[in-house]
């Protein structure tokens, strides 16, 4: 009955090398039956025997596989998981192994829907229906005689509060593989959904108050901790490549996804994010990621890049949708190459914002990240060298901001405004152009330095003259189209106001743009990392106090 009745002599021979300095055993206990001990020193392969055709060749005999999957689906986890660990450490990648057996696969899946099943059950919403319907008789000659495991014998869980922690481990195995079945898919979606609701509810400021310095958080801040740690691990390293290995285009996984993501932190969400785009991106990220994840990044650049350069205004609305598919599954990748693009392009930004309008929630959050990485990623090149003009892609990136800002008001801004603030902070004042920009296209605040004597008299009429005149006066007329600062709306203003009061960045970023004119004035501020001798460039210090002066007024 155990796998030491091989099925050839080639690999009865190879089963007889096979040698493990720490032997080990499998006790299944049935009730008819007594107990049987399996020995993992017939099973495992020696060192040697890890060459890639010897390995084949061994692989084909599914004994292994067979073995892990039978304990699976004796609902043995640990014993299961012992062996999973023991072909780690012997060189083998489970999540390649999973796309070569998909029975492996297939058992793993329907071990944690069966843990999760009674979970999701008390929190489904037809819950009712369930309890409503007659149970159903079971039929004798229906029922499957189960092999039961010791102690060890996987549990189903019974705590929200404690479900990110307890499926963790399992789904470090099935990574992005959980794409495969969109129902464990959407119940793991709802029930971190429900997890971090319910966490909320008890204290709104939790995770807040988690991104304080380590000596400054209390004793019960471990557990905090673990379970914010699980659900990070969760979205960066199973649903998000999940989402983006996935064939074919789902919104509603997406929109799943995204309803209990937003529910955390702007801080969480982007270090989600920056673990899912990993160090790079497409071609460049083969063997610092999984392969599959970086060809799926790999075909939608592809078909980003082929689409983007048609862009046009005669056809905003048919590339929009295409790319809006690229968005779907690898937002990141599709976005970098769109602000690449936008920045050497200027010309493009008003197509651009418009060809956007069809991305999901999840796409924008996505967007308001990547808007920041750049801006970080950069930050020693906003000054053109040995000018004292901003940079070409800095002017572009900052006009881009403003207007994306303004055409799609509901995108996470907090962000960038905390980046302001810590740039702020630092004295580095050519951000300004950037709040300048932000206040300008979405708030609808600008000045006039010189005003004619016609727009004098139209500054006297109503709201609509007055911002036409405001417009002119700007030099904003080049954009065209609804992305056009004459077409933004009251509901970007009240929200730019709105999240400047919530997020409590009003007070301090005039503050600090009350010290970067002192010190721009002084001669001892920081810009892009290197200091500047403002005494050989009169006309850039001239430049920047007004703009200090500008923003700040």
């Amino acid at each position: 009955q155990g796998p030491a009745k091989s099925r050839g002599t080639a690999d009865n021979k190879e089963l007889k090398d096979a040698t493990i300095s720490q032997p080990a055993g499998v006790v299944i206990t049935t009730e008819p039956a007594g107990t049987l001990t399996l020995d993992f020193n017939t099973l495992l392969l020696h060192e040697s025997l890890l060459k890639e055709e010897v390995f084949n060749a061994y692989a084909k005999g599914n004994q292994l596989v067979g073995l892990i999957c039978a304990l699976l689906a004796f609902r043995g986890w640990a014993q299961a998981r012992y062996v999973l660990n023991l072909l780690e450490e012997k060189g083998v990648n489970i999540l390649t192994l999973m796309c070569c057996f998909g029975e492996l696969k297939a058992a793993i899946i329907e071990l944690t829907k069966w843990q999760l099943d009674q979970l999701y059950s008390s929190k489904s919403y037809f819950q009712h229906v369930a309890l409503a319907a007659p149970p159903k008789e079971k039929k004798n000659e229906d029922r499957k005689r189960i092999i039961r495991l010791p102690s060890e014998q996987a549990q189903q869980l019974n705590s929200v509060d404690t479900f990110p922690q307890e499926i963790c481990p399992i789904l470090s195995y099935i990574g992005y593989h959980v794409c495969d079945s969109p129902t464990l898919f959407t119940q793991l979606c709802r029930l971190l959904k429900a997890h971090i609701d319910g966490k909320l509810k008890q204290n709104p400021n939790l995770y807040v108050s988690d991104l304080r310095p380590a000596e400054s958080k209390g004793p019960q801040s471990g557990a905090v901790c673990d379970s914010i740690d699980s659900v990070v691990s969760i979205y960066a390293h199973s649903l998000l490549p999940g989402l983006s290995i996935r064939r074919g285009n789902n919104p509603f996984l997406a929109s799943q996804l995204y309803s209990g993501l937003s529910l955390l932190p702007f801080p969480l969400r982007f270090c989600v994010y920056e673990m899912w785009r990993g160090p790079k991106t497409a071609k460049e990220g083969i063997g610092m990621k999984p392969l599959e994840l970086s060809f799926a990044e790999t075909k939608a650049l592809f078909m980003a890049r082929s689409e983007f350069k048609r862009l046009a205004k005669e056809n905003t609305v048919v590339i929009g949708r295409k790319l809006t598919k690229c968005t779907q599954s690898c937002p990141l990748v599709v976005y970098n190459h769109v602000l690449n693009q936008i920045e050497s392009f200027d010309n493009l930004i008003p197509f651009a914002v418009e060809a956007l309008k069809y991305s999901s929630d999840l796409s924008r959050d996505a967007m308001a990240y990547c808007l920041v990485s750049q801006l970080k990623a950069k930050s020693d090149h906003k000054m053109k060298e040995g000018d004292t003009n901003y940079s070409q892609w800095f002017a572009s990136l900052s006009k881009f901001i403003g207007v994306y800002y303004g055409r799609y008001p509901s995108t996470e801004l907090k962000g960038l405004l905390f980046y302001l603030l810590r740039s702020f902070s630092e004295g580095q004042s050519l951000d300004l152009l950037v709040l300048k920009d932000l206040l300008v296209l979405m708030g609808g605040c600008d000045t006039l330095l010189d005003v004619s004597q016609i727009q004098l008299e139209g500054l006297s009429a109503g709201k609509a003259l007055r911002a036409e005149v405001m417009m002119m006066g700007s030099g904003t007329t080049a954009i065209q189209g609804p992305a056009a600062p004459g077409a933004r709306n009251r509901k970007a203003q009240s929200e730019l106001r709105a999240v400047l009061l919530t997020s409590r960045t009003a007070i301090p970023l005039l503050l600090f743009i009350a010290q970067i004119r002192t010190r721009i004035i002084a001669g001892c501020s920081d810009d892009g990392g290197s200091s500047v001798k403002r005494e050989q460039q009169l006309k850039l210090v001239a430049h920047l106090f007004d703009t200090s002066q500008e923003v700040l007024m």
